[in-house]
C-alpha cells in the first residue's frame, strides 16, 4: 500500500480447508525466530504481520467494498532457544467477542479475522522425548546439535515418514538452515571475516532456498537474517579463498 513501510515474509502461502463442502481460505504466514528476544516484542510485531496480510487483501482477494470476502490470516511464529518459562509451549492471540453490556447475538459478522500464533521451542526439549510431537518434530528439524542420520532416524521411527529422495532433500535443507542459526552471530563473523566454510555453508542455505521456495534473494537473506550486502560479502570471500 501507498506510504506503508516494506516487510518481508520469510514464508507466505494461501491454504484451503480440507472441508470441501466449506469455500474457506485461509492465508498464513510463517516466520522462524532464532533470538527469542531480538529487541522488540516478537507478538506485537506478529499482530502488525497479521493486520498487513489483512490490508493487503484488498484489490487481491475482494474488491471495491466487498469486505465479506476478506480471508483469515495466520502469522505463525516459531521461536527457537525460548527460556524455560516460554519452551514447550503454543499460544494462540486473536479477535475475540466480549459483551461488555447486554448479550449482542452474534449475527452473520465476522471478527475472528487474524490469529497469531506462538510456537516455542527449547534445544533442550528436542533431545528429549518430553516435549509435544509438533516441538520435538521441529526441533529436531532446526536441532544444531543432532547429525543429518539422527535426525532421519527419528523421522522415520517416531513420525513414520519414509525417507523419500524429495523428503530427505528437504530434511538437509532443514539441516543447512540449522548450521547457519547456529553461527550465533553470524552478521558480526562476516563484518569481522567469517571462515570460509561457514560462509560456503551461508551461501549453500541462501542459494537452495531460492532455488527450491522459489523465492527472490533478499526474501532467501532475510530468511537466514542477514543483509543481501552480507550475502555478497560472504560469496566474495569464498572466491577469494
Amino acid at each position: 500500500m501507498p506510504n506503508e513501510g516494506k516487510i518481508t515474509y520469510d514464508i507466505r502461502f494461501h491454504a484451503l480447508t480440507p472441508d470441501k463442502s466449506q469455500k474457506i481460505q485461509l492465508i498464513i504466514d510463517i516466520e522462524a525466530q532464532k533470538d527469542y528476544y531480538p529487541g522488540y516484542d516478537i507478538i506485537t510485531r506478529g499482530i502488525y504481520y497479521g493486520a498487513r496480510l489483512l490490508s493487503a487483501q484488498k484489490e487481491s482477494e475482494f474488491t471495491g467494498d466487498d469486505y465479506d470476502k476478506i480471508k483469515k490470516v495466520y502469522s505463525i511464529w516459531i521461536c527457537m532457544n525460548a527460556p524455560k518459562y516460554a519452551e514447550n509451549t503454543i499460544t494462540e492471540y486473536s479477535i475475540q467477542k466480549h459483551n461488555m453490556v447486554g448479550d449482542f447475538p452474534e449475527g452473520k459478522g465476522r471478527y475472528d479475522l487474524m490469529s497469531v500464533i506462538a510456537v516455542c521451542l527449547s534445544k533442550e526439549l528436542a533431545q528429549e522425548k518430553k516435549a509435544t510431537k509438533l516441538h520435538r518434530l521441529l526441533g529436531t528439524l532446526l536441532s544444531s546439535e543432532m547429525t543429518r542420520q539422527e535426525k532421519k532416524d527419528i523421522i522415520e521411527s517416531e513420525y513414520g515418514i519414509p525417507m523419500t529422495q524429495n523428503i530427505e532433500r528437504r530434511v538437509n535443507i532443514m539441516c543447512n538452515l540449522s548450521e547457519v542459526i547456529e553461527e550465533r552471530g553470524i552478521e558480526k563473523g562476516i563484518e569481522k571475516g567469517i571462515e570460509r566454510g561457514s560462509a560456503q555453508r551461508l551461501v549453500k542455505s541462501i542459494e537452495a532456498n531460492m532455488c527450491n521456495f522459489k523465492i527472490d534473494l533478499e526474501t532467501a537473506c532475510k530468511g537466514n537474517d542477514i543483509t543481501v550486502e552480507e550475502y555478497w560479502t560472504a560469496k566474495e570471500l569464498i572466491s577469494n579463498s
